[in-house]
């Protein structure tokens, strides 16, 4: 059924919305209720709200150059290849897509894998990633709300304060803003290790996939499958990024997300929105989607400084004006996604308490110098549009 919420107005609500000046504390004082998805469990209440906003959803469309919309259910072709990676998969990879999460994951390899040469075997390494990453950072422990594995997700989200939820577009797709400031300090920390960065940004995804299941129940309350949603809009917010904020700590830990994400998580991202980009992203952006398959570079788009254009790019892509984040002008109060990811018991003073606080590293960390990168500005500018285009959503690019 639907996510179950209490229907009262509270201080943070105006008319069944997010008041604009609600804090990270008002949220915290909601008497909430943890709903369970085969993913993580959410905070009902929240993500109820953002959803009753939408009222009935739209199936979500054809994507430009596709013949098929994302909730159809594979056709032949797809279905022989689906069952052809099945053949070759380990026994607990077999096991897995039986189960709700690894259903999902299925259908996208299949999909994201279509154009390969050998898209059988690519699709059969993708889900094993998918499998090991499940093994390896206990997500089927967090799915079932596990006290202990929900506190850890708790302090690693906190790490992560620079990804947030604004809502819903009119097909429940979540979406999801990356300000990439805060990311690149997160990123440059000495002190945080590669897998903590790594596990931190995939229970990130984690409750993405999570936002999507809901706007699947909410599409059909009896049945979660028969209108999927298996992707997000991703707001990459560049405000105040520089290059030289990109420092060679910064690349090889995105380098490190980005081929973990993509291998595990193909297929997820339906529109990336790039805003406050420097003009020079816009014109080496025509240059490097000439080299991209065109279903890929129509889910991208480099938008400037004009929150009003943004707002209107927006708008024609059938995102609400109350989903639309500040960054383009929109009105939506985007939250963290440690106030998304609920808990067994929500009202827990031991598993909030921290949440509103970002952790900081153990120790004073002496920052890189611009100067000590022994790279031209070239380099240095190519390395940001790395960033820029695929920060915020690393399967975008091999989709």
């Amino acid at each position: 059924m639907p996510l179950c919420c209490s229907a009262a107005t509270d201080v943070v609500e105006q008319n069944g919305r997010l008041a604009a000046g609600s804090s990270d504390e008002d949220l915290l004082r909601l008497d909430d209720v943890c709903d369970e998805t085969p993913f993580v469990p959410l905070r009902g209440r929240i993500v109820d709200r953002a959803l009753r906003q939408r009222g009935t959803l739209t199936r979500p469309a054809k994507e430009q150059n596709a013949d098929h919309t994302e909730c159809d259910p594979l056709n032949a072709e797809e279905q022989a290849m689906a069952d052809a990676v099945t053949a070759k998969l380990s026994d607990e990879g077999r096991k897995l897509i039986e189960a709700e999460a690894g259903s999902h994951a299925l259908v996208r390899a299949v999909r994201g894998y279509w154009t390969y040469d050998d898209r059988v075997t690519e699709a059969t390494r993708s889900l094993e990633v998918f499998v090991e990453l499940r093994r390896k950072y206990g997500l089927d422990d967090l799915a079932r709300g596990d006290y202990e594995a929900t506190k850890e997700a708790q302090k690693l989200l906190r790490q992560w304060r620079s990804m947030r939820f604004a809502g819903f577009d009119i097909y429940g797709h979540p979406v999801v803003v990356e300000l990439v400031g805060k990311s690149l300090k997160a990123l440059d920390w000495k002190d945080w290790d590669k897998d903590e960065i790594i596990r931190g940004r995939i229970v990130c995804t984690e409750v993405f996939q999570a936002l999507k299941y809901a706007a699947s129940r909410y599409h059909c309350p009896t049945d979660p499958n028969r209108v999927k949603v298996l992707k997000h809009v991703y707001v990459v917010d560049m405000k105040n990024v520089k290059t030289w904020h990109v420092t060679s700590r910064c690349r090889d830990r995105f380098k490190a997300i980005m081929k973990t994400c993509e291998e595990g998580y193909p297929e997820v991202a339906w529109r990336t929105y790039v805003v406050n980009a420097p003009n020079y992203l816009t014109i080496i952006w025509v240059v490097i989607k000439s080299w991209l398959d065109p279903v890929t570079t129509a889910r991208v788009a480099i938008l400037g400084t004009n929150p009003l254009k943004n707002r209107e790019r927006l708008l024609v892509d059938n995102i609400p004006l109350d989903a639309i984040p500040q960054c383009c002008g929109g009105d939506a109060r985007d939250v963290p996604l440690s106030l998304i990811l609920g808990a067994a018991d929500s009202s827990s003073v031991s598993m909030m308490s921290e949440i509103l606080t970002p952790a900081e590293p153990r120790r004073s960390v002496a920052k890189e110098a611009p100067a000590a990168e022994a790279e031209s500005p070239r380099l240095k500018i190519l390395a940001g549009v790395a960033v820029v285009v695929a920060f915020g959503g690393a399967a975008v690019l091999c989709a």
